[in-house]
């Protein structure tokens, strides 16, 4: 594996914790400058359903609907 400062130089995104409403159109502005194919890597119970955090007005609640999550 290895880390690249920019979306347009991977190959996936990886996507962690909880993803807050101010955050979601950065996510997805940097999951489009990824250039195809390409893949989605979500990590943890928080990025898939909001976790504990669930029902929370600042919180998504998961990316699974709005992403294709790979893995």
């Amino acid at each position: 594996m290895k880390f690249v400062t920019s979306p347009k130089h991977a190959d996936a995104i990886m996507i962690t914790g909880c993803k807050t409403r101010n955050m979601y159109k950065a996510v997805l502005r940097a999951y489009e400058n990824v250039p195809k194919p390409k893949f989605v890597i979500a990590v943890g119970d928080c990025v898939l359903d909001g976790g504990v955090f669930k029902g929370s007005y600042a919180i998504m609640d998961g990316v699974q609907d709005k992403l294709p999550v790979d893995v």
